[in-house]
This record gives C-alpha cells, structure tokens and sequence, in this order.
C-alpha cells in the first residue's frame, strides 16, 4: 500500500498525540487534554482525507460501502 507524504504525517502525529495524551491521563489532566485535542484533530484529518480524497463526498467514489 503506498501512502502519500501527507497521510504519513498525520499518522505520525496521531499517534504522537495520543501517546502523549495516555502518558499524562492520570498525572496531569490538562496536558492530557491537550494532547487528546490534537490527536483528535489529526484522526479527523486522517478521516477527511480518506473519505474525501479527491474532492468527491464517500456516497460518490465507485466501489466504497458506506462505513457504519
């Protein structure tokens, strides 16, 4: 599977953040938060991009089965 630069980032970070975010759960709420927001924040990108890769909504690309 080849993944573009751009996916391989926000998965790099996702995965940073939320990392991160486990780390401080219990030992610093606010940092916790933080981080969850940011990892948050990629996943979403991560979604957007996969759903929505060329500009065309998922009820439009040939051959997906829409995700539940």
């Amino acid at each position: 599977m080849h993944l573009d630069q751009t996916v391989k980032d926000l998965l790099t970070k996702a995965s940073l953040y939320g990392l991160l975010a486990e780390r401080y759960k219990y030992v610093d709420p606010e940092k916790h938060i933080h981080f969850y927001q940011m990892h948050f924040n990629c996943v979403m990108q991560l979604e957007q991009h996969y759903m929505n890769p060329h500009g065309h909504s998922a009820h439009q690309m040939p051959g997906q089965l829409p995700m539940y």
